[in-house]
């Protein structure tokens, strides 16, 4: 792989650990002593070495992931059209690995089928006027038992390719609602009775945003995810994933305007 020589990684451009001439060693090293100077020189060279293995970088695990994460970009244009809104986003796989993308979501249909179709983002709020779009596997609940591990789906971006998607949601958005708490109640006697659905904390309100925040959840490939390749009913091809992908999945962040604006109800 070619680079430019003011590249970090060019051959060209490597840091160099500063010179020290040796006359400022022998000037006050005296004569005398040759066995100092060799030990004091070793310590120089060790630090040189040192600092050049700092300089170019440790191969570590976290730094590759990185690295590779920079190299996949999102971009994405947002309006409002009607009483919807709507977005285009492309994600651009520059990395040497293949990614996917978490954008996909599965429905039960009446005849006891299932579709696939792209996934619906969560909808959050960052005062004072952010709408904050989520493209991401939600968190599983701790409190669920699983008789089978979780699957998540996705598509696949090759490495080197660029792919499209589209969102189109109804306005005014609804911020998503966070999990309500059950509450214990008595029966007349006193003794404990069922729990029941704790009230709402506060009544929602709607507010006007002017910036769209899109959070696109993708995974870097590993045979940690245990991808199985499986074909939707309109013939695109889609990917299960082991539950390994909600550790795995990160995040990619474009953030816009949008004109007229975007009305939002929130929970206060």
């Amino acid at each position: 792989m070619l680079f430019a020589e003011d590249h970090p990684m060019s051959p060209t451009c490597h840091p160099r650990a500063p010179v020290i001439p040796r006359g400022f060693l022998f000037h006050f090293i005296p004569a005398f002593a040759p066995g100092c100077f060799r030990v004091l020189l070793g310590l120089v060279s060790v630090i040189c070495v040192l600092g050049g293995f700092l300089a170019l970088g440790v191969d570590h695990p976290e730094r590759k992931k990185a690295t590779m994460m920079n190299q996949v970009s999102l971009s994405a244009s947002f309006s409002v059209t009607g009483k919807q809104l709507e977005g285009r986003y492309t994600v651009k796989n520059l990395s040497p690995t293949d990614v996917y993308i978490l954008d996909v979501d599965m429905k039960a249909e009446s005849d006891g089928g299932f579709s696939v179709h792209p996934s619906l983002p969560d909808v959050g709020f960052a005062a004072p006027d952010v709408v904050v779009l989520l493209h991401k596997l939600r968190p599983l609940d701790p409190t669920w038992s699983w008789t089978t591990a979780p699957r998540a789906l996705a598509s696949l971006l090759r490495s080197g390719q660029s792919g499209r998607g589209v969102v189109s949601l109804p306005l005014p958005l609804r911020q998503a609602s966070p999990p309500r708490k059950y509450v214990a109640t008595k029966l007349p006697d006193g003794t404990p009775g069922p729990a029941v659905l704790a009230p709402p904390a506060s009544k929602p309100r709607e507010v006007t945003c002017r910036r769209v925040r899109f959070v696109l959840g993708v995974i870097p490939s590993t045979p940690a995810l245990e991808p199985r390749e499986g074909k939707a009913p309109d013939g695109s091809i889609v990917w299960s994933l082991a539950d390994a992908a909600w550790g795995l999945q990160q995040d990619l962040t474009v953030e816009s305007e949008v004109s007229p604006g975007v009305g939002v109800i929130v929970n206060e």
